[in-house]
C-alpha cells in the first residue's frame, strides 16, 4: 500500500482486537499443528489458486459488509467412495458435499470507501479499492469441518472475526491447538494467496459501482 494511503487509514482505524487480512495472511492464522497438513496439501494439490475459485460476492449495504465466496475441493489422499462432509453453520451439523465453502467479509467497506479524497467526485480507482480490502476488519467462515470442531471458529469468535461466532470451545481439539488456531488449512490457502484474489474482488466491487468503465 502506498504510503499516503497509509497515513490516512491510520488516521481512521484504531488499532484494536477484531481480525484484518494481514493479520491471517503467511500462515499466521494456523497453528503448527495445521501446518504440517497444509503442507501436505500442497504438496498432493499444488498452489491454492489452482483448486480454489472465488465465486460469488454479496453486498450489504444497509450493514455496510462485502461477502466473498469460494469453493475448494478436498486434499486428494482418500478413497474415491469417500463420503466428504461440511458443516452447517446454521445448525452445526454435518451434511454431504464435494466441495468446501470459504467465506471473507469485508466490514465497513464503504464507511472506509467514503475516506477517500476522491469518493466524493466520483473518481474512486482500483488501487482505493485494493487499499480498503486491506486495512477493513474482516469475519470469515469455513465449512470445513476442522474449522469449527477444531477450535478456529471459536477463536475467531473471541476476536468478534467469525461470520457465524459460536461460545462453545473445543474440549478434545485445544491438546493439538493453541489460541493461533484462527483457520482452517483450506481457508489459510485462500487467505495465504489473497494477493492472487484481490484483484478478482476488486473487479466485482467495481462492477456493483458501476465504474467498470473506468480506470
Amino acid at each position: 500500500m502506498q504510503q499516503r494511503y497509509k497515513r490516512h487509514f491510520e488516521d481512521i482505524i484504531n488499532f484494536s482486537e477484531e481480525i484484518r487480512l494481514s493479520d491471517l495472511k503467511k500462515s499466521a492464522g494456523m497453528s503448527n499443528f495445521t501446518k504440517k497438513f497444509a503442507k501436505e496439501t500442497n504438496r498432493l494439490m499444488g498452489n491454492p489458486t489452482n483448486h480454489s475459485k472465488l465465486v460469488d460476492m454479496k453486498v450489504n449495504k444497509s450493514q455496510d459488509y462485502i461477502t466473498f465466496t469460494w469453493v475448494t475441493e478436498r486434499t486428494p489422499k482418500y478413497e474415491d467412495n469417500f463420503n466428504m462432509e461440511v458443516v452447517n453453520p446454521k445448525t452445526w451439523k454435518f451434511h454431504k458435499d464435494n466441495l468446501y465453502t470459504i467465506q471473507i467479509r469485508i466490514l465497513d467497506f464503504f464507511k472506509l470507501l467514503k475516506t477517500m479524497p476522491k469518493y466524493r467526485k466520483n473518481k474512486i480507482t482500483k488501487q482505493d479499492i485494493k487499499d480498503v480490502l486491506e486495512v477493513a476488519d474482516v469475519k470469515i467462515w469455513s465449512d470445513v469441518p476442522a474449522f469449527h470442531w477444531q477450535g478456529a471458529n471459536y477463536n475467531l469468535s473471541m476476536f468478534d472475526g467469525s461470520i457465524y461466532p459460536t461460545s462453545i470451545a473445543p474440549e478434545h481439539w485445544d491438546k493439538y491447538h493453541n489460541s493461533d488456531q484462527l483457520l482452517d488449512k483450506h481457508s489459510a490457502g485462500i487467505i495465504n494467496s489473497i494477493a492472487f484474489y484481490i484483484p478478482q474482488m476488486t473487479q466485482s466491487i467495481r462492477k456493483f459501482m458501476g465504474l467498470t468503465n473506468k480506470k
